[in-house]
């Protein structure tokens, strides 16, 4: 972000349209030097393969905000366009529980951008936008910033089966999740209420 932030203020659309390059350039790079996409932790020349991913993606977001410009008046029929959407990411669910392996399954962030995009143009969605949608959203994110470590926790000290461990690493991802949530409401809660409290 600090490095392509700027330049995209600097150049604007020009430069976000040239970013598909620099993700298809480092995934290149990336199988080419390693012969796989998989392995975040894996040493390049230029870094770990993780982070030379993350840059990828964010490139792709940048150019994903352009093609949303020109596609953004073009969406009216929401219906059609949420059920292509809805079906899209049950395939996608489908696709990563069959073949997590693949190499493929690293390219998702293309199919994710595709349907963010249309989600962003679109000019409503067939579920409508309430207190739960927000709930879910909020909710993901925890459940994406903390699954790993329980996972990675799991791995490494549990002698269950890899069906044990799953279900395991599920279930202590909901509940750590559910926790944090609370927590996190509970001290934007005390903060509002001490701040109303001293108004």
């Amino acid at each position: 972000f600090i490095i392509l932030v700027p330049l995209g203020v600097k150049f604007k659309h020009s430069f976000f349209r040239f970013l598909v390059l620099i993700f298809l350039i480092i995934y290149y790079y990336i199988y080419i030097s390693t012969g796989h996409i998989w392995g975040p932790d894996e040493w390049t020349p230029f870094g770990y393969k993780g982070l030379l991913r993350a840059i990828g993606s964010i490139s792709l977001g940048f150019f994903g905000y352009e093609i949303h410009l020109i596609i953004k008046d073009k969406l009216n029929h929401y219906i059609i366009e949420s059920l292509f959407v809805i079906l899209s990411y049950v395939a996608v669910f489908y696709y990563v529980f069959k073949y997590s392996n693949d190499d493929y399954y690293f390219f998702l962030p293309v199919i994710f951008l595709i349907l963010i995009v249309i989600q962003m143009s679109m000019k409503k969605f067939i579920i409508p936008d309430c207190l739960f949608t927000r709930l879910l959203g909020k909710f993901s994110m925890i459940i994406f910033l903390n699954h790993f470590y329980i996972f990675l926790y799991i791995q490494n000290t549990s002698f269950a089966s890899t069906r044990e461990k799953v279900y395991m690493g599920l279930a202590g991802t909901l509940i750590v999740s559910i926790f944090v949530y609370a927590i996190i409401d509970t001290i934007k809660y005390l903060s509002k209420h001490i701040k109303t409290i001293s108004n």
